[in-house]
């Protein structure tokens, strides 16, 4: 299945992989600002945010780790 159709996330998915786009990994943290400042300090890909998300009612960053993997960190739910 691609999500290649999400409106609110239109780096994931890629519609020319030949099986899938791999795994995409979500993690709920308690500490997101410094998770936030480590991300920034590696350098690594930020996708998105970081950012409040009303639906689900957290903050959040997503990022292309150094192999490639997209990860979404999370705040706590009801963190906004």
């Amino acid at each position: 299945m691609y999500s290649t159709d999400t409106h609110e996330h239109p780096f994931l998915g890629d519609p020319n992989a030949f099986k899938g786009n791999g795994a995409l990994l979500w993690f709920e943290i308690d500490d997101f600002e410094d998770a936030v400042w480590r991300a920034e300090d590696m350098a690594v890909e930020i996708l998105e945010g970081p950012l409040g998300n009303p639906n689900a009612q957290h903050r959040e960053i997503w990022i292309h780790d150094p192999e490639g993997y997209t990860v979404l960190l999370a705040s706590k739910y009801g963190d906004l």
